[in-house]
């Protein structure tokens, strides 16, 4: 029976060759499409999942009120694991890790490179994050003050096919550095982000001791015992907090609450301040998974249109097949044998595309992802799966519908061509409509949001602006050297050395300060950033009133005595509450403390507001300009250099080859600060891409499937067509007779697809603090785009049948 079936099933197939083109064709594209989107999916879900106990392991996170202020980090006081695990039984593991604040200068002999991921660690890391050591002994790489442990790709950077294990490397011009391990490159999906581990203890040597109290903070985690309540453990916190910090927080005009939070969410749940990597969004997955099942069902719809269209040729077969004793389910059966071999034929030709996409789709989604054993079981599972849902959803309602036939009618032929379904078909292709007009909308949305985002006014000029990063002696030393050096090239407008550095993850830092005089002034929370003279006119900030930082004022420059100036940023004036900038310059500040747990030294200075500026973005679009502080600092982390626009070559060769003279010992590396912010929204623009390319596939799905169901329609009505021309239709007339259907359906799907769209994007849209405003301009142009494509689609079958010969079509009549 069933080889009859597969029989009759390849005939169909091979009659109409068109439709079963169009058919498989569909459901291939929309099955390579899900399938890359799961294994993008599954990717993700993946993220620090590959250690043992990674059920069992937790990152301890920070949440700091005060003065209606809330800062949430992911970063605690670095003694804080230290003492949990002293006091609570429950905890069986415990590492802190140290990124670095700026890059380390790290040498050997003659090569010499800023490291940027370069951490500290305890000596527990290998054993909590199961990272194996390819040379060396984990129990001991890391014991002393004086060890290093090296990724195998910096192993190779810095001493090439020789043996670097007991070589010495010099790290920040004071330490002395032994390789102790290698290990292996971390894997993609990981939040950790390190290439080089030195010893948490290394911090002894300039500082106290690590697990003595003060203001520095460490990623800290914990592994808990097996059976151990989480909840359970973060209640007793507080009293651990009142119990090692209680006196600093005793005023209550600050609260300090410690959270734990499961290692295997950080990627796609954590928006914490200071990650050590940036983080994706699980809001972005669900996105994804919607835009899989919407090109799945928009496939599915294709077949069950043409499917259903289509009856009238197979009614005849019907209706014999009735005659001679065949009953409804064994028919159903026979229909649903057809859509699963067409299924399973999109399936096979579904994974030929992934497999030569997935190279691309790696450049769209910024992966590395490939087809090893495990991936490629998971891939043939997944498609195996999806190409039977495919097949039972897409072959239901045909099956059921052309099993159903009277066969007295089929044989009759007074069945009309898919008469019957009509109705249901136009339910089909406007729920098509709706999800590909939805789906035009939120690609425009998501465009003028990143678009609005590149070109918006940022408060700051960062083309051709150029950042060297510096780091601790013996090359801060030497910043004001590089930087006036660089200041008197031709090629250069100006030049600045600064701790902030727009848009980067340690731009700031928080601090509270307060207004001096007879009144008693609310105490306010803000950020702080260090700078020298140079840095607004470096960055085309404007000043609003007073001066910016200025050399011959030396008391501009006061540090650790009491005086020295402050220069503040509109919103800063305002939260304040000064009456105006020109109010506000001239005024003292009291610095309260900064806003690090725990940091409590009350009236350390007095500041002199000596100018304001105009609000500039020092982070993302993500959040509001907050209140911002500047202080005067001849060193700084960076040397930022603006390039004039016709000197771009030359000033960079100008400015490697100034290092290469103040700074020989170390290699040059530059970025441009405007790649900066490109990175704070690489989440957006990786679903942006995303989104665009997947959107574009729904709606060539759906366009496919138009082709085939307008070439049905104009076949159908070959004979009214024939009739019309002989009566003097124009061709117009008749493209406007075959077209009329499909302009009302899009029209009814603009109706359903608007608002959701609408809801959709506005809710993504929150995410960001400045935003495009969801105008009537895309909605309508979506709408015009859609009607156009489904016109275009459909005009080729139109003048098709619009252009034939009428004697063809009614010499049977």
């Amino acid at each position: 029976m069933f080889s009859n079936y597969f029989t009759v099933a390849f005939r169909h197939f091979n009659r109409q060759k068109g439709y079963s083109f169009i058919n498989v064709m569909s459901l291939a594209l929309g099955i390579a499409c899900c399938l890359l989107i799961l294994l993008f999916i599954r990717d993700e879900l993946s993220y620090d999942r590959y250690y043992d106990r990674s059920d069992r392991t937790y990152r301890v996170t920070a949440e700091q009120r005060q003065g209606g202020e809330v800062v949430r980090t992911a970063d605690v006081l670095r003694p804080t694991v230290w003492y949990m695990r002293q006091d609570f039984p429950e905890i069986e593991d415990m590492v802190r890790l140290v990124p670095p604040g700026n890059a380390w200068m790290v040498k050997y002999g003659d090569k010499g490179f800023y490291e940027r991921n370069f951490y500290l660690a305890d000596t527990t890391v290998f054993d909590v994050f199961q990272v194996p050591l390819l040379t060396g002994n984990p129990k001991t790489a890391l014991t002393g003050n004086d060890k290093i442990v090296l990724s195998e790709s910096i192993a190779r950077k810095y001493f090439g096919d020789e043996n670097p294990m007991g070589k010495i490397l010099d790290s920040e011009g004071t330490f002395h550095l032994e390789v102790t391990g290698i290990m292996p490159d971390l894997p993609a999906n990981t939040h950790l982000g390190f290439d080089i581990l030195a010893s948490f203890k290394i911090q002894e040597a300039y500082s106290r001791n690590v697990n003595e109290w003060g203001w520095r903070t460490a990623h800290s985690y914990i592994v808990l015992r097996e059976g151990t309540d989480p909840a359970e453990l973060e209640a007793k916190l507080p009293a651990f907090v009142q119990k090692h910090l209680g006196n600093r927080y005793e005023s209550g005009e600050a609260t300090l609450t410690y959270r734990l939070q499961p290692v295997t969410d950080i990627h796609l749940h954590s928006r914490l301040e200071r990650e050590l990597t940036p983080n994706s969004d699980i809001r972005y997955i669900y996105l994804f998974i919607a835009i899989a099942v919407f090109i799945i069902v928009i496939a599915c719809i294709n077949f069950m249109n043409l499917a259903t269209a289509r009856s009238a040729g197979r009614a005849r077969e019907i209706g014999l097949r009735k005659v001679f004793g065949a009953v409804r389910y064994q028919m159903a059966r026979q229909f649903l044998v057809e859509s699963l071999l067409m299924s399973g034929l999109a399936v096979l030709l579904a994974l030929m595309l992934a497999w030569i996409s997935l190279p691309w789709f790696n450049l769209l989604t910024g992966k590395t992802m490939f087809l090893d054993a495990e991936t490629a079981w998971f891939a043939l599972g997944a498609v195996v799966v999806i190409g039977v849902i495919v097949g039972c959803v897409s072959g239901s309602y045909p099956a059921l519908y052309l099993s159903g036939l009277a066969p007295i009618e089929t044989l009759k032929g007074t069945l009309a061509s898919g008469s019957g379904t009509a109705g249901m078909r136009r339910v089909l292709v406007v729920s098509q409509f709706v999800i590909s007009i939805a789906l035009i909308i939120c690609t425009g949305v998501v465009y003028s949001q990143m678009d609005f985002i590149q070109k918006r006014n940022m408060g700051l000029n960062t083309d051709l602006v150029v950042a060297v990063p510096l780091t601790f002696d013996p090359v801060q030393e030497t910043a004001r050297i590089y930087k006036q050096r660089v200041k008197e090239s031709p090629y250069i407008t100006n030049a600045t050395s600064t701790y902030i550095l727009p848009g980067h993850k340690n731009a700031v830092i928080p601090i509270t300060l307060q207004r001096t005089g007879e009144s008693e002034f609310e105490k306010i929370d803000m950020s702080q950033a260090w700078t020298d003279e140079d840095f607004v006119e470096t960055l085309g900030i404007e000043l609003v009133t007073g001066r910016y930082f200025d050399t011959s004022f030396v008391s501009d420059w006061g540090w650790e005595t009491a005086g020295g100036g402050a220069v503040l940023n509109e919103a800063a004036v305002m939260r304040l509450g000064f009456d105006s900038p020109e109010d506000a310059v001239g005024k003292e500040l009291n610095w309260v403390r900064e806003l690090r747990q725990g940091w409590q030294e009350e009236g350390r200075q007095l500041r002199r507001i000596v100018g304001v500026v105009k609000d500039f973005h020092y982070t993302s679009l993500h959040q509001p300009i907050g209140p911002l502080v500047m202080f005067a600092d001849y060193q700084g982390g960076h040397v930022v250099i603006k390039i004039k626009p016709e000197s771009l070559s030359e000033g960079l060769e100008m400015i490697e080859d100034v290092w290469q003279e103040v700074n020989p010992e170390f290699a040059f590396e530059y970025f441009f600060v405007e790649d900066i912010f490109g990175r704070l929204y690489e989440a957006e623009q990786r679903f942006g891409r995303i989104f665009v390319s997947f959107a574009a596939l729904a709606v060539l799905i759906a366009c496919l499937g138009l082709v085939g169901l307008s070439s049905f329609t104009a076949e159908r009505r070959t004979k009214e067509i024939g009739v019309r021309k002989v009566l003097g239709a124009s061709i117009p007339n008749l493209f406007r007779l075959l077209s009329n259907e499909f302009v009302r359906l899009v029209i009814v799907a603009n109706i359903f697809a608007w608002p959701a769209a609408y809801l959709v994007m506005n809710r993504w849209l929150d995410n960001f603090a400045y935003r495009v405003d969801l105008g009537w301009t895309t909605f309508i142009l979506a709408g015009v785009l859609a009607m156009a494509i489904a016109l275009l689609t459909v005009s080729f079958q139109a003048a098709r049948a619009a252009t034939a010969n009428p004697v063809e079509s009614l010499r049977a009549e």
